[in-house]
């Protein structure tokens, strides 16, 4: 059940949610039934488990445990995406008010269900909660990508300012 501040609004963000797993068509989306445990204040990190799985979606079965952080989709072929810079593809996609390519509206974590591209869900282990995993989904990302991509690791010093 979608847990909402206003009743009115959980009602049309549930349809909402239906709709978009009817509109679910791409070979490589999952489609995501947001978590009991989720917080409702959370509209870009969302923890569910995958209810429906395309055709050609090899890392994740209906019944896991997934979350998405703030971005469900990108094109995956231009020279952004292929240096790993989805964000900065044109065609790519916000978790929260962004469009489909049908039309559909995605109101992330207001809505009951959300689709995603296969690259942009990730397992989350059962033994995490809900409102641990969550964060580590935007904030957590947006720490360690940088931290990747400039080689850190082990005996080098970094300082992360504003978390």
């Amino acid at each position: 059940m979608l847990r909402s501040v206003r009743e009115r609004s959980s009602h049309v963000h549930r349809r909402m949610g239906q709709q978009e797993l009817a509109h679910h068509s791409r070979p490589w989306w999952v489609a995501i039934a947001r978590g009991e445990g989720a917080s409702a204040d959370t509209v870009t990190e969302i923890v569910g488990t995958a209810v429906k799985v395309g055709p050609k979606v090899t890392t994740v079965k209906v019944g896991d445990r997934v979350g998405v952080g703030a971005q469900i989709s990108a094109c995956l072929d231009c020279t952004q995406c292929k240096e790993g810079n989805e964000t900065y593809c044109k065609k790519q996609q916000d978790t929260y008010n962004s469009f489909y390519p049908d039309g559909t509206l995605a109101m992330g974590g207001y809505s009951s269900h959300i689709r995603a591209l296969e690259h942009f869900t990730f397992p989350i282990p059962d033994a995490l909660e809900s409102e641990l995993a969550a964060p580590m989904l935007c904030a957590g990302l947006t720490a360690y990508s940088p931290l990747v991509r400039n080689g850190t690791g082990p005996g080098k010093k970094v300082g992360i300012i504003g978390m």
